[in-house]
């Protein structure tokens, strides 16, 4: 008769647990480089801006009022 031989292999594996600390964190990682990215992208869209309308800006003396007189004729 034919005798199977098998070997058994046991292996032991610890339980999966839920690390609430390890959400948090992480989750609080990614929300603050959302907000550093958004402050960034938000200063540089906000110097962009001050940049641009300066150079269009028309500029007067200090003190001037920009009230035009204009004389009937």
């Amino acid at each position: 008769m034919l005798r199977a031989t098998q070997t058994i292999l046991w292996v032991r594996l610890e339980r999966d647990s839920f690390d609430l600390a390890g959400v948090l964190v992480s989750s609080l990682q990614m929300a603050g480089i959302c907000v550093a990215v958004s402050l960034l992208l938000g200063g540089l869209w906000g110097a962009y801006l001050i940049v641009r309308r300066r150079r269009e800006a028309v500029w007067y003396p200090e003190g001037h009022l920009d009230l035009e007189t204009h004389v009937a004729r």
